[in-house]
């Protein structure tokens, strides 16, 4: 799925977190008016906060010939296919939140997702939702601040029943990006063996 391959861009694609909060498109069209600015100017005059906004652009610019090349499509058609899923910053694990905690309460928060929505997107009962939200809340008050990481997880891939949210993410980490375990268990904040154990888990279960 083109979804699963955003992240293979490299270090800097933080700000991919919060492209589906904005729209795709909007945030595309965004830097597009920002480039012809800056087309507009020497190079040279820029602030450093507009040469920071052109080297996102860049970078943005550069992840999306990629995929185009790659996938062999049109930028509208790649705009459409990313707005159908909903990518998760692998940034907001913490000890402190449970996985399904931390999901809801992104989703939530930071999305501004009902509950019946989130349960929807993740393939739970609104009332697990509920209390995965109310619970998260009383552990961890403030909304998350979402910091530039090169893993993100599409909330699609939580749709599997016949796998836990932990398992369902821990599979997805290994199985397409070749992550070690205590790769995977740095960027969920968990114990190297409580991932090695859920992985062995999800396997013998046989479930892609």
């Amino acid at each position: 799925m083109i979804n699963r391959k955003i992240s293979e861009k490299g270090e800097k694609d933080g700000n991919l977190g919060s492209l589906k909060g904005e729209g795709y498109q909007k945030r595309f069209l965004e830097f597009l008016r920002f480039k012809e600015i800056t087309e507009k100017k020497n190079l040279r005059s820029l602030s450093d906060e507009e040469e920071k906004k052109f080297l996102e652009f860049l970078e943005f610019q550069g992840l999306f010939e990629n995929l185009k090349v790659k996938y062999k499509v049109s930028t509208l058609d790649l705009i459409k296919k990313l707005e159908q899923d909903i990518l998760i910053p692998a940034s907001i694990f913490t000890r402190r939140l449970g996985i399904l905690e931390t999901i809801c309460k992104y989703l939530k928060e930071n999305l501004n997702f009902s509950n019946k929505k989130i349960a929807s997107l993740i393939g739970r009962s609104s009332k697990s939702v509920w209390q995965a939200y109310n619970e998260s809340k009383k552990k961890l008050e403030k909304k998350f601040e979402i910091l530039p990481t090169r893993y993100f997880i599409p909330v699609s891939i939580l749709q599997n029943k016949e796998l836990s949210v932990l398992e369902n993410i821990v599979v997805y980490l290994k199985e397409e990006f070749s992550l070690r375990y205590h790769e995977i268990a740095v960027l969920l904040k968990r114990d190297d063996r409580t991932i090695w154990s859920v992985y062995q888990k999800a396997r013998k279960k046989n479930v892609k």
